[in-house]
């Protein structure tokens, strides 16, 4: 019996609907509040606030990237990455957004579901990576919590955000790396 035949009899006898997965390997387009596969994250605008600040001696650096009101994250980010060729890094931040789309990842249907924020949020964790593909193709990865004026918190993947008032991002360049001994 091939795999694919033997999984979906498993599944089929444990009650489990493989609709969702069938459905995503037809490529189909997604759902209504859900993302594309492999969706990257989107600039919404220009960043013309953005300034980069490097710290630390050689070989490591450490960049602050301070980003102000109306600028765009992704933008921002983008702008730092294409300036600042790094291989692997790693990223925190602190500061506000006035909104931002958050998603996270529902596994029945393999796809980021949107969680939109809508108002004026606090940062309180800002947490991710920046990774050069087999292309060299570089992109940054990063999760949010967002507290809202109520103290309540949405976190998830960053997809999008307007930085207010101010929005610090510390990224660590971690060079190229090696294998572990």
């Amino acid at each position: 019996m091939a795999i694919s035949a033997f999984i979906m009899r498993v599944a089929l006898c444990a009650g489990l609907s493989l609709a969702p997965v069938l459905a995503r390997a037809a490529d189909a387009p997604p759902p209504p509040g859900y993302l594309p596969q492999g969706a990257p994250a989107t600039a919404m605008g220009p960043a013309p606030g953005v300034s980069v600040t490097a710290f630390g001696p050689q070989p490591m650096h450490v960049y602050k990237i301070t980003l102000h009101e109306g600028d765009d994250l992704v933008a921002g980010m983008n702008a730092f990455m294409a300036a600042h060729k790094l291989k692997q890094a790693s990223l925190t931040g602190i500061g506000g957004f006035s909104t931002a789309l958050l998603s996270w990842y529902d596994p029945a249907v393999r796809l980021h579901k949107k969680n939109p924020v809508d108002q004026k949020t606090e940062v309180v964790s800002f947490v991710g990576t920046i990774a050069t593909d087999a292309k060299g193709k570089t992109s940054f990865h990063a999760h949010a919590v967002l507290a809202l004026s109520d103290g309540s918190t949405r976190g998830g993947h960053l997809v999008s955000a307007t930085v207010a008032p101010i929005m610090e991002v510390f990224v660590t360049d971690l060079g190229e790396g090696r294998p572990a001994p």
